[in-house]
């Protein structure tokens, strides 16, 4: 019989064994359990720790829950304090994880909650606090190679909700501070594993106290992402943003209101686009830069904006819209300021930009400007206009900037010129408008019509609180203007309607109102040559300027190449109620003159072809009952020796009681009847003028005023001019001379006292006499004295010839004179001509050794001056002979005299 006992013993062994596992495998659980229930304390001591560790001086944490198994996490009541002030408060902050995503490399959030937080963020002494100092970097940042991973091991990541609830920043930047709420927060369903789902994001809240509404719609994880935003944010002030301004925008107050649709869509190509839709408005209440002050009441656009950005195709930007400014305010150090109550754009904006291409740029729409205002103090003047508006469009090319191309119309309102030193307006003008504007480049230019309503003019404030402008115009009229290579002016027609002046001649001969204001802006335009410094730049300059005439190296030199301006306009029209008055105080009694413009019409005018004659014809009223007719045609542009013409002129029913104070100013006598009638026919052929003109004076009766001034003018008279006057009138006391008119335009002397008070004078004495004074015209007037030549009486004396000194030859001025003399002569055989030579001391200091005199000594006869003396006696008797046609017996020579002045020949009859 046997035992086995080493059975027995190996089963106790395993047994014991077993029991052993057990008790440690329970031990490690109840370890784990109380790591498990520890692990939240522990976490939450060293938060506090190391919060501590990096300069906290109060970290506190009322508790921390956590779940590995469900996924669960949350840490309740965060306290933080820096710098003897909290930096942090947090109520709540939780996540929940999705466990099983973990088992296909997901890390899913299935919620993350924070709620009740406030941090700060802001520079201290020693650098940036966000809740806690951010550590300054010791080394220099390194670059970091992106790390290649595998794209079937990549983690990826998902958010199926995140809620934020009462979360404030304050934070503070140069000395401004900045408030960033946030109400209420929800993000849903982003996820990397699904990018074709939409991801929405909302936000409420406030920024700087402006409330602040976003919502958004985004595929961030897509093939071809996009974002779509909905932002409202309501008058955020941007006070705080001025210490990220420049250095010159001293001072800017403001505010922003944003109410718009915002959607980018970005291509897998690079291409991206952005699109807009909705409108923006800032309000300025101070802005400052450097020394101007503005203001502006109101910035805004209101509309849609749309941006297609490509790396290899054509990139465009387009807006749709109206932008707006309200209350603009200008003003700079010396007071000059600028306003203007609104500008308004509504329209398109197109930019088309090839790659590698400059833009092309396409604007159409209106834009309008209203209540422009603009004052400068210095020269005391101001400009204000009440609307101004563009409709129409514009393309450019910048690849051919100067053929850009325009279409559309231009008109403005109530313009006016103020002269803040003068109590009126300067200038006024009613409205302007530019039709139908259509342009390739500045060299083709066209306007279908420019029309000006209501112009006025030196506007002079009266003390019966009325206005009287110096001149206005109802309405002037261009049509058809063309303007082409900036050289060549075209228009069909200008028409001036409703013409009126009122003018007032002052005793000094200037006229009042525009004296005063010309001479009163000269002095404020003037420079202070007082200032010491200005007169040695002035002396500087005249110093360069004197060098400059001996250097004539840097003188500019003419372009020959330069293009003339040209011009043509193929009627000018003035009708419609026209009206000049003009008031003469320079004579007493004073009097006044009026015209009335009925028609005024002239053909066409053409730089090009100065030849060209053009038709001129006129009806204009004088005085009450006057008429005043002009046709014919006239060659405007050319010159004075070249110039045609033929006129025919015929004036009617002027009453010689309105001119009769000049005519007591210069004979004495007063009118008391008599009608002037004139018809006259002007010839002019290369600038040579004959004219013959018929004056009728009807029922004339003077009588005498100034006994003085007629013995005066009797003196020099051959007859007084009562007696003269029965001479020539018929019995029924008309006037009647046929008067011819021939001369040279070139030296024209015929002047307005002797057309209106020297005529009436002339005509009442020898009918004989005043034809040779109109016909030696425009030589010189027949001067009417008694004077002896030797011991020759003249009962009259011309115009004498002139002689270049130490010559024989007469002055280029007074070419024709002697011929137009002879042709008098010829034609009353009873008059003969006396000449009489005179060398003066200007024909000794001529010669090539002048002749030089003692003090005291007088020129004496010697041979050259007898000879020169002889040279042109010679020359005058011989062209009146042997050229003009008059017999020998009718030319007469006395012996020359030595005189001082002008080398000359007298002449009288």
């Amino acid at each position: 019989m046997s035992i086995d006992i080493g059975a027995d013993d190996h089963s106790n062994l395993f047994f014991e064994k077993h029991q052993r596992i057990k008790k440690i495998l329970y031990a490690a659980i109840v370890v784990l359990i109380l790591l498990l229930s520890l692990l939240p304390e522990l976490i939450r001591i060293g938060l506090q720790y190391r919060l501590k560790q990096h300069s906290a001086e109060l970290a506190e944490i009322d508790d921390i829950d956590l779940n590995l198994f469900t996924g669960k996490a949350a840490i309740k009541g965060v306290r933080i304090d820096y710098d003897n002030h909290p930096t942090l408060r947090l109520g709540y902050l939780a996540v929940e994880l999705d466990m099983s995503a973990i088992f296909r490399k997901q890390l899913l959030v299935e919620r993350l909650a924070l709620a009740n937080v406030r941090a700060k963020l802001y520079e201290g002494k020693s650098g940036w606090v966000a809740v806690l100092p951010i550590p300054k970097a010791n080394q220099p940042a390194t670059e970091v190679k992106p790390v290649e991973r595998s794209v079937e091991n990549a983690w990826q990541l998902g958010v199926s909700r995140v809620q934020l609830d009462n979360v404030h920043l304050d934070a503070q930047y140069q000395g401004q501070p900045h408030q960033v709420s946030v109400d209420h927060l929800v993000l849903r369903e982003l996820f990397m594993w699904s990018p074709g789902r939409i991801t929405s994001l909302y936000i409420e809240g406030s920024l700087n106290d402006a409330k602040l509404d976003f919502t958004a719609d985004l595929k961030p994880f897509a093939k071809v992402q996009s974002f779509g935003v909905d932002l409202v944010l309501t008058d955020l002030d941007l006070t705080p943003i001025n210490g990220l301004l420049p250095d010159d925008l001293n001072t800017f107050l403001a505010s922003l209101t944003i109410d718009t649709r915002l959607e980018l869509t970005f291509q897998q190509n690079g291409d991206v686009s952005i699109s807009q839709d909705g409108t923006f408005r800032l309000n300025t209440k101070n802005l400052k830069v450097n020394n101007i002050e503005a203001a502006i009441e109101d910035i805004g656009w209101q509309g849609k904006v749309a941006i297609n950005l490509s790396k290899e195709n054509m990139s465009t930007f387009s807006m749709n819209g109206e932008a707006m400014l309200n209350q603009l305010a200008l003003k700079d150090a010396t007071g000059n300021s600028v306003s203007v109550g609104s500008l308004n754009w509504r329209g398109d904006l197109d930019v088309i930009m090839a790659k590698g291409a400059k833009p092309k740029i396409e604007l159409g729409g209106d834009l309008s400007i209203q209540a422009l205002l603009s004052n400068q103090t210095h020269f005391q003047l101001e400009t204000s206009l009440d609307k101004l508006l563009w409709r129409g469009n514009f393309k450019l090319n910048m690849e051919q900037p100067k053929r850009f191309n325009t279409m559309g119309a231009l008109e403005f309102s109530q313009w006016r010129l103020i002269d803040q030193a003068i109590p009126g307006e300067l200038a006024q003008l009613n409205s302007m408008k530019l039709y139908d504007i259509k342009s390739e480049g500045i060299d083709d230019i066209r306007l279908g019509k420019i029309e000006l309503k209501g112009f006025e003019a030196l506007t002079e404030a009266s003390t019966k609180d009325a206005s009287r402008p110096m001149a206005s115009l109802g309405l002037l009229s261009l049509e058809r203007i063309s303007i082409q290579q900036t050289s060549d002016l075209e228009i069909k027609s200008v028409d001036l309607v409703d013409l009126k002046g009122t003018f007032q001649r002052l005793a000094d001969g200037e006229l009042a109102t525009l004296t005063n204001w010309v001479s009163s802006l000269q002095a404020r335009t003037r420079p202070k040559t007082e200032d010491k410094q200005t007169e040695a730049e002035e002396r500087k300059a005249q110093a360069a300027s004197v060098q400059g005439e001996d250097d004539t190296s840097n003188l500019k030199k003419p372009d020959h190449n330069k293009k003339s301006f040209n011009y043509s306009i193929d009627n000018i029209a003035v009708h419609g109620d026209n009206k000049i008055i003009l008031s003469d105080l320079a004579i007493t009694p004073n009097v006044t003159h009026s015209m009335v413009i009925k028609k005024i019409d002239i053909g066409p005018i053409d730089s090009t072809e100065k030849s060209k004659q053009t038709p001129v014809e006129a009806q204009i009223g004088l005085y009450e009952f006057g008429q005043l007719n002009v046709g014919g045609y006239v060659t405007p542009l050319r010159s004075f020796d070249e110039m045609q013409a033929k006129l025919k002129v015929d004036l009617k029913g002027v009453e010689l009681t309105d001119l009769s104070p000049y005519l007591e100013q210069s004979t004495g006598y007063h009118a008391e009847s008599g009608q002037v009638n004139v018809d006259s026919t002007v010839k002019i052929n290369d600038g040579d003028l004959d004219s013959e003109t018929s004056l009728k004076v009807l029922r004339i009766q003077l009588e005498p005023v100034d006994r003085d001034l007629i013995d005066k003018v009797s003196k020099h008279l051959t007859m007084p001019v009562s007696t003269s006057l029965n001479v020539i009138t018929d019995s029924d006391d008309t006037l009647k001379l046929t008067i011819p008119i021939k001369g040279d335009l070139s030296n024209p002397e015929i002047q307005l006292d002797r057309i209106i008070g020297g005529a009436i004078a002339q005509s009442v004495q020898n009918a004989a006499v005043n034809y040779f004074k109109y016909a030696v015209q425009p030589f010189g007037a027949i001067i009417l004295v008694s004077e002896s030549i030797g011991d020759i009486a003249l009962q009259a004396k011309f115009e004498p010839v002139r002689f270049l000194p130490g010559s024989s030859e007469i002055i280029p001025e007074q070419k024709g004179y002697l011929a137009k003399v002879a042709g008098m002569i010829k034609e009353k055989q009873e008059f003969s001509i006396l000449v009489c030579v005179m060398v003066t001391d200007q024909d000794f200091q001529a010669r090539p050794v002048p002749l030089v005199l003692a003090e005291g000594e007088s020129h004496e006869w010697d041979e050259l001056s007898k000879i020169l003396a002889k040279s042109r006696s010679d020359l005058i008797r011989g062209r009146l002979i042997s050229q003009h046609g008059l017999t020998p017996d009718r030319v007469q020579t006395c012996r020359p005299q030595l005189g001082k002045g002008e080398p000359r020949a007298i002449m009288g009859m």
